[in-house]
């Protein structure tokens, strides 16, 4: 079970090690989902980040069987 700190601010972007390790893909496969449209990655300077938005929806779909890497 992961651990939630409800007294921390909301996240709407996370650093991509963050994002493989929550979604258990590695980097490449990140950005090949990136360049799909499975995902989306935003920039903050040269810092490269992904919207958890875009991994909610993703994992939404998942859920409902769409899965577009099928």
């Amino acid at each position: 079970m992961i651990a939630v700190d409800e007294t921390a601010p909301p996240r709407w972007l996370l650093p991509i090690p963050d994002a493989c390790a929550g979604l258990g893909v590695g980097r490449s496969m990140l950005y090949e989902m990136a360049a799909r449209g499975d995902v989306q990655i935003v920039r903050i300077g040269r810092r490269a980040l992904v919207t958890v938005s875009s991994v909610d929806a993703y994992v939404d779909r998942l859920r409902a069987g769409d899965d577009p890497a099928a």
